[in-house]
């Protein structure tokens, strides 16, 4: 962060600013990204209203700025909890993307809104979002957004009490991201599996989904999401003893 900074203090150009602005905001804490995504946004605004619309520079500018309100709303959903205002920015930075036909960040916008309507219990809207999100990245197969928005949606039918459909598209997440080799997806499904399977009084498909999901994250040493499936499944042999006890 030190050296960002420093190079940004130094910058002449604002494209160079841009982009540092964009490494900063990827890098900060949660609670420091508005501080770069606000910059960020009004240093795009400035140079749209000098740039020929033919010109790259505009496409450069405009999809940063989406970027820029992207991660504005982000803060306000993760780190505020104001999802009003959140959805606000997700709405300017959708509308930016759809300007310029980015047809990825249009994806991620309405998966991003989905999610916030999911979070607001409206799942009519989230399921509406999500799969319009994903049609567009099955377009320009985007296979780690394709595997993101299966995913989410697994979770929006697992909600509703949908069997079929949470299984669908959490088993269609999974065949996309063994495609890529994306193990750290793999287990973050198998663990949202575990976690259905517990809801409907399954304990031992569970606890089966559990240790597939820690045996994954141990692979590739990702301790925090062996860590979060070790807790699911001592809670699954917590019911289990409560059954033995029969309490």
């Amino acid at each position: 962060m030190d050296s960002l900074l420093l190079e940004l203090k130094n910058a002449k150009h604002d494209t160079i600013k841009v982009k540092l602005f964009l490494h900063l905001s990827a890098e900060c804490d949660l609670k420091d990204l508005y501080d770069y995504s606000l910059p960020l946004k009004e240093l795009c605004e400035k140079n749209l209203k000098d740039v020929p619309k033919s010109s790259s520079l505009y496409f450069f500018y405009k999809k940063n700025l989406g970027d820029a309100l992207n991660n504005i709303g982000y803060y306000f959903d993760k780190q505020k909890g104001e999802l009003t205002k959140a959805l606000e920015f997700h709405f300017e930075s959708l509308t930016v993307q759809k300007e310029i036909n980015n047809k990825k960040g249009v994806a991620m916008s309405l998966n991003t809104m989905g999610q916030i309507y999911k979070t607001q219990g409206d799942l009519n809207k989230a399921l509406e979002y999500t799969h319009n999100g994903l049609k567009i990245r099955e377009e320009i197969n985007d296979k780690i957004g394709i595997g993101t928005s299966l995913n989410n949606l697994g979770l929006m039918y697992s909600e509703l009490g949908d069997m079929s459909k949470t299984i669908e598209y959490y088993t269609r997440a999974t065949k996309i991201l063994e495609e890529i080799g994306n193990k750290k997806g793999i287990a973050l499904i198998l663990n949202n599996l575990g976690d259905y399977y517990y809801s409907k009084g399954e304990i031992n498909k569970a606890i089966e989904y559990f240790e597939r999901s820690i045996k994954k994250c141990l692979e590739i040493n990702n301790l925090g999401g062996a860590a979060l499936s070790l807790n699911n499944l001592g809670q699954c042999y917590r019911v289990q003893e409560r059954h033995c006890l029969g309490t």
